[in-house]
């Protein structure tokens, strides 16, 4: 009787302890993810401010974006912080809902993720990573265990397309050596960045506003259940521009795969916040 006490007391203590580590904020993904942070923003490129003389050489349409959402005038910035609350996120047919906070860097072409949702009461953490050229997608369940680590050339590939799809919210960049810009139309222009020995390259899309309205893209890779990836065109939308520190920025963003049976709208979120390192 005595043994079963104490067998039910540690059981019981076990239990305790596994709960109180799920309510607890600590989580060593979170807790890579900020140190990796806090390094790269150590990496200063530059304080100039942004110049009309600046955009000269890029497509009419990007130089719209810049001046008219108020990018001119404006220190280039060496990081942006998009922050995206309430997320709608399609995994495996399944809808979560989870906040992301990413940072996309300048010195080194650099985008990290951290993603906190919950599958079934236990929490679930993604990171979405891309630093000196290598891309890679994690999963983590119950803040221990990795469900998935998806990494190699093709992910790297689609890694650099996503880092361009958002590049032009870094104005310093945009204007680095490695992206080269075609003009298409007043309302097109397309961008393909080399880094590493990668290349990725996709097609911006403004309206009459200036604003940047979409991305896509046909290099990026998406993976399925069973770990195999498939080449599908990829779109990234932003709208609900709103102005916010002299800036006129996206708050809603959603990204979309092109497939043979339909769309399907993995990631959506009407909560969306852009901040810079001058803010």
């Amino acid at each position: 009787m005595v043994r079963m006490k104490m067998f039910l007391t540690t059981i019981g203590c076990i239990i305790a302890l596994i709960i109180l580590f799920f309510v607890l904020p600590y989580s060593p993904t979170k807790s890579a993810f900020n140190k990796e942070i806090e390094e790269l923003k150590k990496e200063k490129v530059t304080e100039d401010i942004l110049t009309i003389e600046d955009i000269e050489g890029l497509p009419k349409p990007v130089q719209g974006f810049y001046v008219k959402q108020g990018y001119i005038g404006k220190p280039k910035s060496n990081y942006v912080r998009i922050q995206c609350k309430n997320v709608t996120f399609v995994m495996d047919k399944k809808n979560l809902k989870m906040d992301s906070d990413q940072y996309n860097f300048v010195s080194e072409p650099s985008r990290i993720a951290f993603m906190k949702s919950s599958l079934f009461g236990i929490p679930f953490e993604g990171r979405d990573r891309f630093v000196n050229g290598e891309g890679s997608m994690k999963g983590v369940l119950a803040k221990l265990f990795t469900l998935f680590n998806q990494t190699g050339k093709n992910m790297d590939t689609a890694c650099l397309a996503t880092y361009l799809s958002e590049i032009l919210f870094i104005p310093a960049a945009a204007l680095n050596d490695s992206v080269v810009w075609e003009p298409i139309s007043d309302t097109q222009a397309k961008a393909k960045i080399t880094h590493k020995g990668i290349t990725a390259s996709g097609i911006f899309n403004f309206n009459k506003k200036g604003e940047f309205i979409s991305y896509d893209t046909d290099d990026r890779e998406m993976i399925g259940a069973d770990g195999k990836g498939k080449k599908e065109k990829w779109t990234a939308y932003c709208s609900g521009y709103k102005m916010k520190n002299g800036l006129r920025t996206p708050t809603h963003v959603h990204a979309t795969w092109h497939l043979e049976d339909g769309d399907l709208v993995y990631f959506k979120s009407d909560e969306v916040q852009l901040s810079y390192d001058f803010q």
